[in-house]
């Protein structure tokens, strides 16, 4: 096994946000790069020829695992085409998911849900029903989440805490089961999506591993009553799936505190250069309508450009997932210039979503409210973790959130250096912390961050860059991390607010805002 890979050192820097910087220059460059090693801390074993036969093997534990992940693909919050040509439209979406909740029943069996009814004043799923088959999760991002899910079993399984009955990983075989070393730990916002999205992570984290089995079968190959004959629920692990716990940490703040984050998104759209620069995309909007007839229907935008970009934005984005024509089931059909401007205003479309919220987490006060409180929780976690003793599992814990959690998550500890990404379907935010006792003194720990757009590198996969994959990693101590949480508290100048909202959260606002019903 070659262990001596690396990520992105050079540019490792440029990812930590400036007040970390500084501090951070006591890492030579040659530690940095033992830190960045994608397999890894290793074990220094050139002194000792005896163990060099272990220098495959032999790895630094990664003691904690936190797994902030964007649901699957799913198809398009809203049908945008003209009212003659939404019946089939509608079926063609229906196609691409299970009939009603059939699977999520039946993952259900597997991966039981538990929801604690706490500041989120609706029952689960409310926001789901009537709108089938819109804005659900598409058999392409089941698999995409059973696949991912896959891939960190093989990493964890291979690299990181092993112990069993006090053995250190080396003297561990190495099949042994997943949840004989982490604690899994299931945690995620009150979408069917985003429910059913982590239970098909579970799957392939904690399911058969037999060729025959059903893992390696797509869900649309079958039917969910064939998928639990293939792999009876009897077979599985008991990992619930928690919806809404106090331990999510607020992962979708636009629901937890709708009437303060849509202040806060008025305070960045009401200033001079956003409505300027807003108001420059007015012809790409009024192009976008002419197209898109469903947006002049949507009186729910923000901004002077007068339309709903998670609207335009999702249209292109679904449908390239699935190979449709811009066009399909529109007046347009078969029109190749209007396809040919769609394509073109494709990029842009989504170029300028991008740009929306990058003002916004940009403004200190919703980045605050968006990620402090889910940044809180890992940090408490991560003390914990560190005082756990060898024999114990170590910490596992996934949370299943949106594109926007991830992308304040990623503005909290990156700063500018995230600017031109948009979180696509299935991408992970990992959160590695790293015993480097061994290493450097007198630190103990570090956090490696990492952040993958497709999914994470497994032992067998090379490292180099691919096409629309960042693969980008970047390492903090513990006081760096902490440092970044306090920041973000601080500059949540809008504590008695978040104490005192009503989150109740009424049909109207869920549907009705570019806010509230943003990239999900």
């Amino acid at each position: 096994m070659k262990l001596k890979r690396f990520l992105f050192v050079e540019n490792t820097f440029s990812l930590i946000p400036e007040y970390c910087w500084r501090s951070s220059q006591m890492f030579s460059k040659r530690k940095l790069n033992c830190l960045i090693d994608d397999t890894n801390i290793i074990k220094d074993t050139t002194s000792n020829k005896a163990s060099k036969k272990l220098s495959d093997k032999v790895i630094e534990d990664i003691v904690g695992v936190w797994v902030f992940h964007r649901h699957g693909d799913r198809t398009p919050i809203r049908s945008l085409v003209d009212n003659d040509m939404l019946e089939r439209d509608t079926s063609f979406w229906k196609s691409r998911i299970p009939p009603g909740r059939s699977y999520y029943d039946a993952l259900s069996q597997k991966f039981p849900t538990d929801v604690h009814h706490g500041k989120i004043g609706r029952n689960v799923f409310d926001v789901d029903d009537d709108k089938e088959p819109y804005g659900f999760l598409t058999f392409l991002g089941m698999d995409q989440m059973k696949q991912s899910g896959r891939n960190f079993a093989a990493r964890y399984n291979t690299y990181g805490h092993c112990t069993v009955d006090g053995n250190t990983k080396e003297e561990c075989d190495d099949n042994l089961d997943f949840l004989d070393s982490w604690d899994v730990k299931a945690y995620s916002t009150s979408y069917l999506r985003t429910v059913k999205s982590l239970q098909c992570f579970l799957d392939g984290l904690l399911g058969k591993r037999k060729p025959d089995s059903s893992l390696n079968v797509s869900y649309g190959n079958m039917t969910a009553a064939n998928y639990l004959i293939n792999d009876p629920p009897n077979s599985s692990p008991d990992v619930k799936v928690k919806i809404n716990y106090p331990q999510c940490g607020a992962l979708n703040a636009y629901d937890m505190y709708p009437k303060l984050m849509r202040k806060l998104v008025d305070d960045v759209v009401n200033t001079h250069e956003f409505e300027l620069y807003d108001k420059g995309a007015t012809p790409l909007a009024i192009r976008l309508a002419n197209y898109l007839p469903g947006l002049k229907n949507c009186s729910n935008s923000v901004g002077p450009s007068g339309i709903n970009w998670i609207y335009a934005a999702d249209h292109f984005v679904c449908r390239s997932s699935h190979n449709l024509k811009y066009t399909s089931h529109s007046n347009f059909h078969n029109d190749m210039d209007a396809e040919a401007s769609l394509v073109a205003m494709s990029d842009q479309t989504i170029a300028h979503l991008a740009w929306r919220f990058r003002q916004w987490y940009q403004h200190l006060p919703l980045l605050a409210v968006a990620a402090t409180q889910p940044l809180r929780e890992l940090e408490n976690q991560i003390r914990l973790a560190k005082t756990m003793e060898v024999h114990e599992r170590r910490p596992f814990v996934v949370y299943s959130c949106h594109d926007v959690t991830i992308l304040s998550l990623l503005y909290s500890i990156g700063g500018k250096s995230w600017q031109n990404v948009w979180p696509p379907y299935a991408s992970t935010l990992t959160f590695e912390l790293v015993d480097i006792s061994k290493k450097l003194e007198p630190a103990s720990h570090v956090l490696r961050v990492s952040f993958s757009q497709d999914h994470v590198h497994t032992p067998s996969e090379s490292v180099k860059p691919r096409p629309n994959h960042t693969g980008v990693v970047t390492v903090l101590k513990l006081c760096e991390f902490s440092d970044i949480v306090s920041t973000l508290d601080k500059g949540s100048v809008h504590k008695r607010d978040i104490k005192g909202e009503d989150c109740q959260i009424k049909n109207q606002n869920t549907e009705n805002s570019d806010v509230t019903n943003r990239t999900k």
